[in-house]
């Protein structure tokens, strides 16, 4: 016979398996994600065991009956025969007091003091019935009379005394208005105890603690260890290994850690590689600005000279002249050049930005530009995709930016080449590109265009420019909160130039 299962209960219990395994999983990722969470389970299993230990050491130790001790008492016994002699004299006080048939009360009191006592409480007993004198009453034996005094004295000293089996007592009783006297002398039964010293407890104790110290010792081992790899990680770094590897152990703080330590070494690496680019770049500065101020200035020099000495004819002192004003303005150009780039890196360059159609201004800087091209006989294609194209930007500075693309467009192309404008439109961006054909050059060598005092054609120097054109172009354009970049692509290097419609954002 098949047994129907419901479908309900199992997919409930399949749910219920996968939600505990769940939570499970949530609950180790979050401790290990946490190192207090981590030291406190750790500190809780330890402490869970070690408790464990304790109970289970401490009962073992006293189940083999170490720190067990058996120590023997008769207090109970005592207290027992103490409260039946004291009942007794008052069974006989209450019994007698109303009788004088001397026979019924002599038979009242021989019941009375003859009645046996718990053998677990006493092993033998003697009880007397005296008169005032010491003489026994209503009672037969070898002892007639006993002296009272001895008696009295023999049962105060029986409470100091080392005898602690031997109970010895005498109480008044009152028969016949005569006071006689119940004497009673035991032998006690003693009763045993067991007694367990602190043994146990001390061993299991230190046992629990043993364990407790062991297992945080073995849980922490792993965090402690790491600590120590850090602490040694960091000495490597303060010695000035920047490319010493650390690894990551974990999600939680001590992995953090780590995390932020590696983050601290790529900063210090980038930091000092910033540091010793900007101090080469300082020196390439200097040098670069020396020589280019130098060679004009020295030309300067020389042809002013050639024209102070009036050995030559006027017409070679004039044409000396305008050299010299050439190399002049030259120097100007270079000067000013510095001076702008200087106040676009100090950030000192307000703009004064204006509302104005890319399209008409690319178009008008390709039309003043066309005798240049002219005289290398290269064409100038443009490919205008958005002509409605408005932005706010400073014009002139705008304006710089694509005339000197478009120049060192022309010339640095061969003659009897073509070169390309182009732009297009987004809904947030404007993208212009530059391009022209470009021979025997490198992406590396491309890099570098943007580099102060870099000239492509290294053979052109004598007639190229500052070598800051593109330098200021780029801090331009990132004024305008834009991007420029050179790409090189089948022969055909492009500066790729995209601004923002909105420059203020």
């Amino acid at each position: 016979m098949k047994r129907k299962v419901n479908k309900k209960v199992k997919w409930y219990h399949l749910y219920r398996n996968n939600r505990i395994k769940q939570s499970y999983k949530e609950l180790r990722e979050t401790i290990g994600q946490n190192l207090w969470l981590e030291l406190l389970f750790m500190v809780a299993l330890a402490l869970c065991v070690s408790g464990i230990v304790f109970v289970s050491v401490s009962h073992f130790i006293y189940s083999l009956g170490f720190g067990r001790q058996i120590y023997i008492n008769y207090d109970e016994s005592r207290a027992y025969i103490q409260e039946a002699i004291l009942e007794r004299a008052a069974w006989v006080n209450e019994k007698t007091s109303n009788l004088e048939d001397d026979e019924e009360i002599q038979q009242i009191v021989n019941e009375i003091i003859n009645q046996g006592f718990n053998r677990s409480y006493v092993s033998s007993s003697q009880t007397y019935l005296v008169d005032g004198t010491g003489k026994i009453m209503y009672q037969d034996g070898v002892v007639e009379s006993l002296n009272l005094n001895k008696v009295i004295q023999k049962a105060n000293n029986n409470e100091y005394s080392d005898e602690q089996d031997r109970f010895i007592a005498i109480y008044p009783v009152i028969i016949n208005n005569e006071v006689c006297y119940l004497y009673n002398e035991s032998i006690l039964e003693p009763f045993s105890y067991r007694e367990f010293t602190n043994i146990g407890n001390i061993l299991a104790f230190i046992t629990s603690v043993a364990i407790f110290i062991l297992i945080i010792f073995r849980l922490t081992r792993d965090k402690i260890a790491y600590i120590e790899y850090l602490s040694a990680c960091l000495g490597e770094i303060s010695k000035g290994n920047l490319d010493y590897e650390i690894e990551i152990v974990g999600n939680d703080e001590l992995a953090r850690v780590a995390e932020t330590i590696t983050h601290m070494e790529d900063e210090l690496k980038y930091q000092i590689d910033a540091k010793i680019k900007t101090e080469k770049s300082k020196n390439e500065l200097v040098t670069n600005v020396a020589h280019d101020l130098r060679t004009p200035l020295t030309s300067i020099i020389g042809y002013i000279g050639l024209v102070k000495d009036n050995s030559h004819p006027s017409e070679e002192r004039k044409k000396y002249l305008e050299i010299a004003y050439n190399k002049a303005e030259k120097l100007k150009v270079i000067i000013e050049d510095l001076f702008e780039l200087t106040k676009l890196h100090q950030g000192k360059v307000i703009l004064k930005k204006t509302e104005v159609s890319l399209s008409n201004l690319l178009n008008q800087l390709i039309e003043e530009l066309m005798p240049l091209a002219s005289e290398k006989n290269i064409e100038i294609e443009s490919y205008i995709e958005s002509p409605n194209t408005v932005i706010s930007v400073d014009i002139a500075k705008i304006t710089r930016v694509f005339e000197n693309l478009i120049e060192n467009a022309i010339k640095y192309s061969p003659d009897n080449e073509t070169i390309y404008v182009e732009m297009k439109g987004t809904k947030n961006k404007v993208f212009i590109a530059v391009s022209n054909p470009s021979y025997d050059v490198s992406q590396e060598e491309i890099n570098k265009y943007f580099e102060r005092f870099y000239r492509a054609d290294q053979s052109r120097n004598s007639t190229g420019g500052s070598g800051l054109g593109l330098a200021i172009v780029k801090n331009i354009v990132e004024l305008h909160s834009g991007k420029i970049e050179a790409k090189l692509m089948n022969d055909l290097l492009s500066f790729k130039v995209s601004l923002p419609k909105n420059t203020d954002v």
